[in-house]
């Protein structure tokens, strides 16, 4: 493995398009080639608010476009503040989903809005909150496409989609510098987006996940990265098998910087919400898990964030 990676790394630093998406690309290898030296649950063993779980700390998943009353591209403040009258008082965690503008197209838009919602949040609660896929902004095959480029010496995509991290790059530091204020937490998406074979291998998503993680990490100035995950294919409805659910969340959880992971159950589905509910009742007890309205959130240490 280090061999590959030793490679991987000289042609990302001969033709990457700058020096911040190579240094991104490189430390993105070697975090994923340092995975064996860690311990499979380490992060797990962190402490988490036990008295606050008992007395039922509850986490919501506030969703998307018609649920925030966005009209003509624009959010209505009405809805916002009638979100704070009912969620506000609480002091668990609240992830915000506001999923109606492409941010890389769209941001003239997008920000003004996101930044409304997030500077009203702020002003009107102190109940921490974090934005769903925003910070950093979703990418997958920026970074497979990569690597399947490394792996055939092909300098033209290497310069290619090295300047594409580095834009996805600048984009993520302009949201942040826009929200990052205002927010207590960021919550990459990593949801497992192919079932996995020899087309769309686990090693793909593991360098989506690890990407995206690197970079809420990079971007977050030291608040807590939550990646938002979920049992089934891309968040929809087909169930990952059970090995594949488990790889990932401990994958994830062996990554640096992740303080916690939040968990879409996909739905209220009876047969598959009890699946997922057995699965989480096998981690709960040493891993401090909150299944609240069919979203997860399951937190390696919630100081600061569960009162």
């Amino acid at each position: 493995m280090s061999a590959i990676i030793t490679a991987a790394n000289q042609l990302v630093k001969q033709y990457a398009a700058d020096e911040k998406s190579a240094a991104f690309i490189t430390e993105m290898f070697a975090t994923i080639a340092d995975e064996d030296s860690r311990g499979e649950f380490s992060p797990f063993v962190l402490s988490y608010d036990a008295e606050a779980i008992a007395a039922g700390a509850t986490s919501y998943r506030l969703g998307t476009t018609s649920f925030w009353n966005i009209r003509d591209g624009v959010i209505d403040p009405a809805r916002i503040q009638y979100y704070i009258s009912m969620f506000g008082a609480e002091s668990s965690p609240l992830v915000m989903d506001i999923e109606a503008w492409d941010l890389k197209t769209e941001w003239d838009v997008a920000g003004p809005n996101l930044q409304l919602a997030a500077r009203m949040w702020s002003e009107g609660s102190s109940r921490p909150i974090g934005f769903y896929a925003i910070m950093p902004d979703v990418q997958y095959w920026y970074f497979v496409l990569l690597a399947r480029a490394i792996a055939e010496a092909n300098a033209y995509d290497i310069v290619k989609y090295s300047a594409n991290i580095s834009s996805w790059m600048t984009r993520n530091d302009r949201t942040y510098a826009m929200l990052g204020q205002y927010v207590d937490f960021l919550v990459p998406r990593v949801y497992v987006l192919y079932s996995d074979d020899s087309n769309n291998p686990f090693s793909d998503w593991k360098l989506y996940a690890t990407s995206a993680i690197q970079e809420a990490v990079r971007i977050a100035n030291g608040k807590p990265v939550y990646p938002m995950m979920a049992p089934q294919v891309g968040g929809a409805t087909e169930p990952l098998l059970e090995t594949e659910w488990i790889n990932a969340l401990q994958y994830v959880f062996s990554l640096p910087g992740v303080s916690g992971v939040a968990i879409y159950s996909g739905g209220t589905d009876p047969v598959l919400y009890n699946w997922v509910t057995a699965i989480a009742d096998t981690l709960r007890d040493l891993h401090g898990l909150l299944l609240i309205d069919g979203t997860l959130l399951l937190l390696a240490d919630t100081t600061g964030l569960i009162g």
